[in-house]
Order: C-alpha cells, then structure tokens, then sequence
C-alpha cells in the first residue's frame, strides 16, 4: 500500500469509527489524513493484534461519548416539548426534527445499527403526530389547572 504510513493508534482510530458507521471521508477529515490513505487503510484492512485491541477501546470510548450526548439531546427535548406544553415556548417544527433526527442517528450508532435516512414523509407524519398530542396534552393539563383552583 502505497501512501501515508499510520501507525497504530491511527490505524486504530481510523477503523474504529469506520465501524462505527462513519464514511472513510469524514474520519480522514477529522484526523487531517488524505481521503485517499483514509480509504487505503479500510481496505487493506488490518491484521495486528494490537490494533484490534485499540479499535475496541476507541468504539467503547465513542459509544459511551453518544451515550452521553443522546441522554444531553433527549433532555434538551424533554425540555423542549414541556416548555411547549405550558405554553412557554411556541411549537418548531424545525427544532424538534432536529432533536429528534440527532437523537435517532446517535441511538442507532450505539445499537451498532446503520443510519437509515428517513424519507421526509415519514417526519411530517411523526411532526403531525406530535402536534395533535400537544394540544391535547395542553387542553388535558388546562382541565387539571381549572380543578386544582376549584
């Protein structure tokens, strides 16, 4: 293989979130390696016992480094939809598929399952969805506040 020698800790890194589900490309980018020794090095592949030692610790890393995220991003979300509930805060469309597509695409990683693009019908139909049990949640929590001051 011609090109950049990585040594171990690169080789490793590099694998380890190719596995994870990132593309060569996006992994080159962010070790500041050629696109090209990126794709070089995932398919020749590796065969030393070390490497593979160090591309486990880097997915338990990663995978535990989402978990954290996912669970920062699905409060951010619980927040979010609660704040909209009491009428805090008005219903974004855009907000919500965001935090939900980062909190999909994370949860998937960590089931080491691929992830799938959504087709946009879908989205709109889950937006909808979660736009008629807003208001019905806020017309049920609106009855509850009228007992409470009853």
């Amino acid at each position: 293989m011609g090109g950049k020698r990585l040594d171990k800790g690169q080789e490793a890194t590099l694998q380890a979130l190719v596995e994870l589900g990132n593309t060569p490309t996006s992994v080159a980018k962010r070790m500041g390696i050629s696109h090209h020794t990126a794709i070089a090095h995932v398919r020749a592949g590796y065969d030393d016992p070390e490497v593979t030692e160090l591309i486990e610790i880097i997915k338990k890393a990663e995978l535990s480094e989402l978990l954290t995220i996912t669970w920062k991003s699905r409060t951010i979300l619980n927040k979010y939809l609660d704040d909209i509930l009491v009428g805090d805060k008005k219903f974004n469309v855009i907000s919500i598929i965001a935090a939900m597509d980062r909190s999909f695409q994370q949860a998937r990683l960590i089931m080491d399952q691929p992830t799938a693009i959504l087709n946009a019908d879908h989205l709109v139909l889950a937006i909808n969805q979660l736009k008629e049990d807003t208001k019905s949640d806020r017309k049920k929590l609106l009855v509850l506040k009228k007992k409470d001051v009853s």
